[in-house]
């Protein structure tokens, strides 16, 4: 979807209310993430005296992500906020210098792009299953949260281990 602002630039005090549905599905933040659905939202999209563009607008996006721990698929919800303010120059939006991912090229607004990019800020930096996730044992990589692997787990550093080898107590 994208929305054209050449109207909107034209007239300062003009107020516009557009619906949107994202076509977004997937984001790559480091490891992938999956938009499974959208709210859609209102995007309002003022003309502020004729020097500024406010673009605001809130939504919900339901994601899958994977466990930190024992790599399970797990969903959450996010709650979007977008609230971006551009210049106008000339009846022209001008990306912000301080903004340089926009969401608006040539009078154009890609709602996507704004999505994408609250999407990201708004990704947990740590995502568990639940709260006493096991995860995986270092072994034989089966998930602990299962049941016990019944593997043989050393405590300690390897490299510890190993300088100790070389040590002989005559």
């Amino acid at each position: 979807m994208q929305i054209d602002l050449t109207g909107i630039c034209k007239k300062p005090g003009a107020v516009k209310t557009v619906s949107v549905t994202s076509e977004l599905r997937s984001v790559e933040a480091g490891v992938p993430c999956t938009v499974k659905q959208f709210s859609p939202f209102d995007l309002t999209i003022a003309n502020m005296a004729g020097s500024r563009l406010s673009v605001t607008g809130k939504t919900e996006a339901t994601v899958l992500m994977n466990c930190d721990r024992c790599l399970n698929e797990v969903e959450r919800t996010l709650h979007l906020r977008i609230e971006r303010t551009y210049p106008i120059f000339e009846e022209t939006v001008v990306p912000d210098e301080e903004d340089p991912v926009g969401g608006i090229t040539d009078n154009i607004l890609y709602p996507d792009e704004l999505l994408q990019d609250e999407l990201l800020l708004s990704l947990p930096s740590k995502v568990l299953c639940k709260e006493n996730c096991k995860g995986l044992c270092p072994v034989c990589g089966a998930d602990l949260n299962n049941g016990d692997c019944g593997c043989v787990k050393t405590t300690g550093s390897l490299q510890m281990a190993k300088a100790l080898e070389n040590i002989r107590f005559d």
